[in-house]
Order: structure tokens, then C-alpha cells, then sequence
């Protein structure tokens, strides 16, 4: 059988330390989530290679384009 207890970060040692005074249980820590350790690191190796430009585009400019192809898409329906 196999029980979970989340614990409270400041209260952990205090009741790892009683726990592991009894002889009968295992205590195991939690696996890394490795895949998103891997994303990030795949992720940053990525971005590093990617171009760093800054769009001269205005927020005014992103909204009226958004504007213009949802009134193209009403059009065409």
C-alpha cells in the first residue's frame, strides 16, 4: 500500500525526523519532473540560436490587424 502526505515545507523536518523513527515505513522522496527540466533546458538552448529583435509594432497596430482578419473572416462565411 502506498500513502501520500503533503507536507507543509516548515513543518517537513520535524515530521520526516518522526517518521523515520519508526522502523516499518519507507520514505521516499518525489521523482523531478524531468520532462519539464528537459523543456526548459531544450527550451533555452532554442531560444539562445533564435534571432532577438524587437517588432516595431504597436499594440494599436497588433489590435487593428486582429480587427481586420476576424472582418475578413465574416466576410468570407
Amino acid at each position: 500500500m502506498e500513502i501520500i502526505i503533503d507536507i507543509p515545507e516548515k513543518k517537513a523536518p520535524f515530521v520526516l525526523e518522526l517518521l523515520k523513527s519508526l522502523k516499518f515505513l519507507k520514505i521516499r522522496q518525489p521523482e523531478p519532473q524531468a520532462s519539464f527540466v528537459d523543456f526548459r533546458n531544450e527550451w533555452a538552448e532554442l531560444s539562445g540560436r533564435l534571432p532577438q529583435t524587437d517588432p516595431d509594432i504597436t499594440e494599436e497596430e497588433i489590435l487593428a490587424e486582429i480587427k481586420a482578419v476576424r472582418a475578413a473572416r465574416s466576410t468570407k462565411k
